[in-house]
């Protein structure tokens, strides 16, 4: 969230409109929240629901994700997750008519993890109503020691070229 102070002149008015390109600066903020749920028996053993609202970039986000776990031996453990959401971009008119566009995905995922490494193999693919075809993913994620990780992933693109990713990740907790 960001709060901007309002002018108490019209001097100050001014000078903040001029510092600012000759925009007025106005405040902003976004909400943001994540619910999670147990699962349904064998079917899936997680339900997360996601909501976001970012009214300065006009867009918002509703999601739901499902993950299954199955045992495996000499594995560890396989994962199964659908995460299927509506994304809509641009300002609502007065009336509700125009002005809104509607985006739904729809990611799916397979990974499995072997503990004993500390190494994990996902392959995914995912479809939007801005492409006409799944585009597929294939990554690994290797925990280096306790926090850190890296991570690197290569697919598909609607435009048909080849996406590639490396990154590291440091996560703890106190």
């Amino acid at each position: 969230m960001t709060v901007v102070r309002q002018p108490a002149t019209m001097s100050d008015f001014l000078a903040k409109k001029a510092a600012n390109g000759g925009t007025v600066p106005q405040s902003s903020g976004n909400v943001w929240a994540v619910a999670t749920a147990p699962g349904a028996g064998i079917i899936w053993d997680k339900a997360v629901l996601e909501a976001r609202v970012d009214p300065g970039a006009e867009s918002s986000k509703i999601g739901t994700s499902l993950t299954g776990s199955v045992p495996l031996p000499n594995v560890h453990s396989l994962a199964l997750q659908i995460d299927c959401n509506v994304l809509q971009q641009g300002k609502v008119s007065r009336f509700g008519i125009g002005g809104q566009v509607s985006n739904y995905e729809t990611h799916q995922s397979a990974k499995v993890t072997i503990e004993k490494i500390g190494t994990s193999f996902v392959v995914g693919q995912i479809m939007s109503t801005t492409d006409d075809k799944w585009l597929r993913t294939f990554g690994a994620e290797q925990k280096l020691f306790e926090g850190v990780t890296i991570a690197s992933s290569i697919g598909e693109t609607a435009q048909g070229t080849t996406s590639m990713s490396l990154t590291a990740g440091f996560k703890t907790s106190w």
